[in-house]
């Protein structure tokens, strides 16, 4: 055996194993940032103060019921900025800058509850909100409304997409 061929080898190999390693670490960076990114859009339900005023003056004007069924319109403003706000979300778990399964975790029960009260035909009707506009985030509903397993963390959620 050439000694010289030998070691040549060793030092591809040692090349090979650095830059997988280097590539992981790469991918790993890429992935927390997308769990942060994910985690501070939907932290921005609760933070952010018009995204805030927009669910106070929805709550209270359908518990209180009065002039919403009368005059719906009249929150036809901030019923599209939580829709807005709701299909930013979709639109950035449809282009992978958040991660879908954490911000399901987070969101899941808001957006059935804003889709089932600002969306279903009669109520976008009602409020002169055109449903098609949110197309991204009646597709992430249905996607997120089926029963699907969701598998732990790790690997096999990287493997399912």
């Amino acid at each position: 055996m050439d000694w010289n061929n030998g070691w040549e080898m060793v030092g591809a190999l040692t090349t090979v194993g650095l830059f997988v390693m280097a590539w992981y670490q790469i991918q790993a960076v890429r992935n927390e940032n997308r769990v942060e990114r994910t985690l501070a859009a939907c932290s921005r339900y609760e933070s952010d103060a018009t995204v805030e005023r927009c669910v106070r003056a929805l709550r209270h004007a359908l518990a209180t019921g009065g002039d919403y069924k009368e005059n719906p319109t009249k929150y036809q403003h901030e019923a599209i900025i939580i829709l807005n706000f709701l299909d930013t979300i979709a639109i950035g778990i449809d282009q992978g800058v958040y991660e879908d399964l954490l911000a399901r975790d987070h969101m899941k029960a808001i957006v059935k509850k804003w889709i089932e009260l600002l969306l279903e035909p009669t109520k976008a009707k009602d409020l002169e909100i055109p449903a098609d506009d949110y197309k991204c985030l009646h597709d992430l509903w249905s996607r997120w409304n089926r029963n699907e397993m969701y598998y732990g963390h790790g690997l096999t959620r990287r493997l399912k997409r």
